[in-house]
C-alpha cells in the first residue's frame, strides 16, 4: 500500500498528492515499519535530485516532540540540500509555520519531495488532545508525498490527513494472532537453542498482551536469557504478569539491578541515567568516560567493571536504538 503512493510521482499526468496514514499501537512496530520501507526507497531511488526524502521520528529525542522544532528542521534540510536555495529563515516562530508550505512547495519545483513523520501524535504531548495546533501541516502538491503514523484515529491529526485532497492509502497494523505468536515464540527462542512444551506455550497465548509484538520480544529476550529449566515457569508467570510494555520494562530493569547492584551498587542506575540524559545518544567510548566520573572509577586503574559492562550492554541492546 505504501508503494502505490510514491509510484510514478515523477510522471507530468500525476494530478494529486499522495498521504498515506500508518496506525498501530505503541510495540505494535509503526516505527520499524516506516524506517524499513523508508530504507528500501532510498535503495530504490539513491539520487536525491531524483526524490528528497526527508524522515523525523517523533519522541527519538526529547527535542523531537516540539512543532516549531520539527518545522524549523525540515526547513533547514531544504535549505541545506537543494541547490540555489535563497530565501532566508523567519525571524519568530508564528512566520515559521506560516511560510513551512510555501518552502515545501517551492523546494518540490526543484525535486519530488517524500516526507515521512513517524509517531505524530507525540507531537506536542504535554498539550490537551483538544488543544493541540494542527494547522501547520502543510499544503500538498502532486510533487509531494507525505506519510505519517499514528495510533489510532483518536488522534487530532487523523482528520486533518483524511481531509487532504489527495490519493490516501490507509496501513492498519494489526496485534498478532496465535498462529504469528507462536512462530515468533518458536523462532526467536530456537536461535539460542531454547524450545518451550505445550504447556509454556499455551501460557504465552493465554496472554492477550503478547499479541503486541513489543510485550512479546521483551519476554522472550528475558526468558532466553533465563537458564534454570526447574524454574522457568515461576519466572515465565512473573513477566506475564507485566499489564502493559511500561510494566515489562519495569520488570526487565528490576531484574537488572537485582542481577548487578550486589555487584556493584548503583551500575544500573547510573547507565540508564546517562543514556535518558543524553540528548543526542552516546558510542559506548562515551558511556564509559561518562560512567568513570558519575562512579568514581577508572579505565587506567583497572577499577572499572569492565566485564560488567560488557555483560549489561549485551542484555540491554534488544532496547537501545
Amino acid at each position: 500500500k505504501l508503494d502505490i503512493l510514491i509510484k510514478d510521482f515523477n510522471l507530468p499526468q500525476r494530478k494529486l498528492p499522495s498521504v498515506g496514514i500508518v496506525m498501530g499501537a505503541s510495540g505494535y512496530g509503526c516505527s520499524a515499519l516506516l524506517a524499513n520501507w523508508t530504507y528500501r526507497v532510498r535503495q530504490r531511488y539513491p539520487n536525491k535530485k531524483e526524490l528528497m526524502i526527508i524522515t523525523r521520528y517523533i519522541g527519538s529525542s526529547k527535542n523531537s516532540t516540539d512543532t516549531t522544532g520539527l518545522i524549523k528542521s525540515i526547513m533547514q534540510q531544504l535549505k541545506r540540500e537543494i541547490t540555489g536555495w535563497t530565501l532566508e529563515f523567519p525571524e519568530n516562530d508564528t512566520e515559521l509555520k506560516r511560510v513551512f508550505s510555501s518552502w515545501l512547495e517551492i523546494a518540490s519545483s526543484f525535486v519530488p519531495i517524500l516526507l515521512v513523520i513517524d509517531g505524530l501524535q507525540q507531537l506536542d504531548a504535554n498539550t490537551n488532545i483538544n488543544n493541540r495546533f494542527v494547522g501547520w501541516l502543510p499544503k500538498l502538491n502532486s510533487k509531494i508525498t507525505l506519510v505519517c503514523s499514528l495510533r489510532n484515529t483518536d488522534s487530532p491529526y487523523y482528520q486533518p490527513l483524511k481531509k487532504y485532497d489527495a490519493k490516501i492509502q490507509e496501513v492498519n497494523i494489526q496485534p498478532l494472532n496465535d498462529k504469528e505468536t507462536t512462530e515468533c515464540t518458536t523462532n526467536w527462542l530456537g536461535m539460542y537453542g531454547k524450545v518451550l512444551d505445550k504447556k509454556q506455550m499455551k501460557k504465552i497465548l493465554d496472554c492477550d498482551r503478547t499479541r503486541n509484538p513489543l510485550y512479546l520480544v521483551t519476554f522472550l529476550n528475558q526468558l532466553k536469557a533465563f537458564g534454570v529449566y526447574e524454574l522457568v515457569n515461576t519466572v515465565m508467570d512473573d513477566y506475564l504478569k507485566a499489564n502493559s510494555v511500561a510494566e515489562m520494562f519495569t520488570k526487565v530493569i528490576n531484574g537488572l539491578q537485582n542481577d548487578y547492584d550486589s555487584i556493584i551498587k548503583g551500575f544500573v542506575e547510573n547507565v540508564l541515567g546517562l543514556l535518558l540524559t543524553a540528548n543526542i545518544g552516546l558510542h559506548e567510548a562515551e558511556l564509559k568516560d561518562s560512567l568513570c566520573i558519575a562512579m568514581k572509577v577508572s579505565m587506567y586503574a583497572q577499577t572499572f567493571p569492565v566485564l560488567e559492562f560488557s555483560s549489561l550492554m549485551l542484555k540491554l541492546h534488544h532496547l537501545l536504538v
